[in-house]
């Protein structure tokens, strides 16, 4: 997602930025817990579906969460109203609580009332209560309204080394890092359960076999190509602090073109990325999530070029299949920023990857059965929940 830039906030005085809804309405991340004992300890491995999170609800080991924050292999975490303006961005110490750290790091307490400055970075605690047992453990994403508006978020736990993980058996509070700028397959795992789900699909509603697949990097993952050439419109590009409003979040119906620039198709079927802007595209290929599995986009080679695809990366049971495999695959759009600059893409080249994750059970529930499922069926470079939609 996008968020449109902000340089200092002076109360009266409208300026390019994002305000955050009330926090109790914000999910900032998705959290996606496994198990970590294999089938022969007695627990079968994989992502939780929808009905176990349930059941950690009900026995007290997540608390404080919404009906509606559980997803069919995902759970949203939302915010609080504490939140604090920092030096930088901090990484997290083992054994050591998010608040010691922030002891040496905050400038000040910073009101979620007022819009964030673009380029700073600020830790706001997250409302609910995770307590795991030691054999779950958890890892977060962003959800994709955060993405999709370039609004960048990590996950701190307590005592925990690295951005976006909860270990087995934790106890803590959880943080998440703000700014604006699970058990997986291998190669012929993958290839058997492809052959079976055919989880990409041609923008002709044909499946992609395979051996068709002409990228690939041997790992386990897929490999996705940019559509440049199916839609009249096909991507944005972000203004430039100074260009545009301040976007309030907790809003819908914000004017396209007040925070972006539109990219038409041209005949050479290719674009221009420019270093350090933020573009929004999608991809070529349909993407479907069968039931039995989630998955997670995932960082590119360096050598495939020097861009980030995507902040907003995981992808719960069902999208683009629904619950018996009648849907025929949704493009996954893509936020990317650029670290080259001029840099030339075309039509079909690779830009994201995309690895799957079998879940422990089937979700009872599954992507575009509930409400809170914004993007079913989306086409082409689909903006945020935030935004009109494209006429």
């Amino acid at each position: 997602m996008k968020c449109v830039k902000h340089s200092r906030y002076i109360p009266g005085e409208e300026r390019p930025g994002f305000l955050l809804p009330n926090p109790t309405e914000w999910d900032s991340v998705g959290a996606f817990f496994s198990n970590t004992k294999n089938s022969g300890g007695g627990m079968a491995r994989g992502a939780l579906s929808y009905q176990e999170l349930i059941g950690l609800q009900e026995a007290n080991f997540l608390a404080g969460f919404a009906r509606n924050a559980f997803q069919p292999a995902s759970v949203d975490l939302s915010i609080t109203g504490e939140a604090y303006r920092l030096r930088g961005t901090i990484l997290p110490q083992h054994g050591k609580s998010v608040r010691e750290l922030l002891r040496s790091v905050t400038l000040f307490r910073q009101d979620l009332g007022q819009p964030l400055e673009v380029g700073p970075t600020y830790a706001i605690k997250v409302r609910d209560t995770v307590r795991l047992p030691k054999e779950l453990y958890g890892y977060a994403n962003p959800k994709s309204s955060t993405g999709r508006n370039d609004i960048q978020c990590r996950l701190l736990a307590d005592g925990t080394a690295s951005f976006d993980s909860v270990p087995a058996g934790f106890r803590g509070e959880l943080w998440v890092l703000v700014s604006t700028r699970h058990f997986r397959l291998d190669e012929t795992e993958l290839r058997i359960e492809y052959e079976k789900h055919h989880f990409l699909y041609r923008p002709d509603g044909r499946p992609l076999e395979f051996d068709d697949i002409t990228v690939s990097d041997h790992d386990g993952s897929l490999v996705l190509c940019i559509d440049l050439g199916t839609e009249r419109v096909i991507g944005y590009r972000a203004r430039l602090s100074g260009q545009a409003p301040v976007l309030v979040f907790s809003k819908r119906g914000h004017r396209v073109n007040d925070f972006w620039e539109p990219i038409e198709r041209s005949k050479r079927r290719e674009v221009l990325f420019e270093q350090e802007r933020f573009y929004i595209y999608y991809t070529l290929d349909g993407v479907r999530v069968p039931p039995g599995f989630a998955a997670e986009l995932v960082a590119m080679d360096a050598r495939l070029g020097e861009f980030r695809s995507h902040y907003a990366g995981f992808i719960d049971s069902g999208w683009g299949y629904g619950r018996r495999g009648t849907e025929k695959g949704w493009p996954l759009v893509l936020e990317v920023r650029p670290f080259d600059d001029n840099l030339i893409v075309r039509h079909g080249q690779p830009i994201a990857r995309i690895r799957y994750e079998r879940v422990r059970e089937i979700p009872s529930v599954v992507y575009g059965e509930r409400e809170g499922s914004h993007y079913i069926r989306q086409r082409g470079a689909m903006l945020s929940k935030q935004f009109q939609p494209a006429k």
